[in-house]
């Protein structure tokens, strides 16, 4: 019982890891194309919001809120919103750094090793 214990507190340790995991942001590189599914953060006035599907323009930007998923063959012209130029402070690109790209690697391996030898 006390093993089994150990296992399921590592495990949910891990989860609680893996859900805290970091999102780098640099300037948006207006030249290069930005991927749909990375998340990019305006800045306005009014407060900062969180988009993905970003296209940008010399007049506007526009986007979907982070919250809505939209997938690459689902369109959904509602859920679009826009935004002058001119009222854009900054846009930051959402990254994933290299040490969680390696975290994840590594506790992808060590959750199918525990699943592996939990079940024998």
């Amino acid at each position: 019982m006390k093993v089994l214990m150990t296992r399921c507190s590592c495990i949910a340790a891990l989860f609680l890891i893996a859900g805290c995991s970091y999102w780098g942001r640099r300037p948006v590189d207006e030249l290069k194309p930005i991927d749909p599914d990375a998340p990019i953060w305006i800045w306005t006035k009014s407060g900062v919001e969180q988009w993905h599907w970003v296209e940008i323009t010399q007049d506007s930007v526009s986007g979907i809120p982070w919250k809505l998923q939209v997938t690459e063959g689902y369109s959904c012209p509602m859920c679009r919103r826009s935004i002058p130029r001119t009222q854009v402070d900054s846009m930051k690109l959402g990254y994933t750094t290299w040490v969680e790209y390696i975290f994840n690697t590594v506790l992808g391996v060590a959750f199918l090793l525990g699943a592996c030898c939990y079940g024998h």
